[in-house]
């Protein structure tokens, strides 16, 4: 169970569509425990397989519906297939978009449909954090980044920043 290296922007990796997930066995729960050891390490509350360079519809959620940091729940091609007219803003951040945090507006409640790593289909009904989480797993999926919810000119300036930090490097 490795902790896998995260990618970071500018890798165009972050802003592809992941594939859904078709084949359910024993590679999949080996890469679904290596990103349970890799968001353990990096001590996250979220990730998707995508923050590793692997472009397969896989999140994991790290909150449960009290808001608590709790063991991860793998949810296989996630989809949002409900959100409430009540938004909220909070604060996001991402280790691919490397000492960036910004408040986000998102929904307050959610609905998804996810499948488990046997393939079963679930529901999940969250809200607060839970759902904010989510979603966030669920943009990364869809290739969109928390920065992509921002203003033009504040994403502007936090690409620049990571550029010129990255010719530096």
């Amino acid at each position: 169970m490795p902790a896998l290296p995260i990618v970071t922007l500018p890798d165009p990796v972050l802003r592809r569509q992941s594939d859904a997930v078709e084949v359910f066995d024993k590679d999949l729960e080996d890469l679904a425990r290596d990103l349970v050891a890799t968001l353990k390490e990096n001590v996250l509350l979220g990730m998707a397989a995508i923050m590793v360079g692997i472009p397969k519809r896989i999140a994991l959620c790290a909150v449960d519906a009290t808001g608590t940091p709790s063991s991860a729940k793998v949810l296989i091609n996630p989809v949002l297939i409900e959100t409430s007219s009540e938004t909220e803003a909070g604060n996001e951040g991402c280790p691919s978009v490397p000492d960036t945090f910004e408040d986000v507006i998102r929904p307050v409640r959610i609905t998804a449909e996810y499948q488990t790593l046997d393939g079963s289909r679930e529901t999940i009904r969250a809200s607060g954090l839970q759902a904010r989480v989510i979603q966030h797993q669920i943009d990364l999926c869809d290739g969109i980044l928390f920065i992509d919810r921002l203003s033009r000119l504040k994403r502007a300036r936090i690409e620049k920043r990571l550029s010129k930090r990255r010719r530096k490097s």
